[in-house]
């Protein structure tokens, strides 16, 4: 099976980074390592399956170049 390697934007990282201390401040300590993990392993799952979730509003729209 072939492998992608999955790039992630500054930006990208800094919001995941703020959703997770947001969940860590605001929500319990297990919901926040939950959605964490989950955020992991979706990332990890573009590696083999890069067309399985859908592309960003702002891609659709042609508002950013894909490469």
């Amino acid at each position: 099976m072939k492998k992608y390697t999955v790039q992630l934007t500054p930006r990208a990282i800094e919001s995941i980074n703020q959703i997770i201390d947001d969940l860590y401040e605001n929500a319990s300590i297990s919901y926040a390592a939950k959605v964490e993990q989950a955020i992991i392993d979706t990332i990890d799952g573009l590696q083999t399956m890069p067309n399985i979730h859908q592309k960003a509003v702002e891609l659709q729209r042609g508002k950013a170049k894909y490469r």
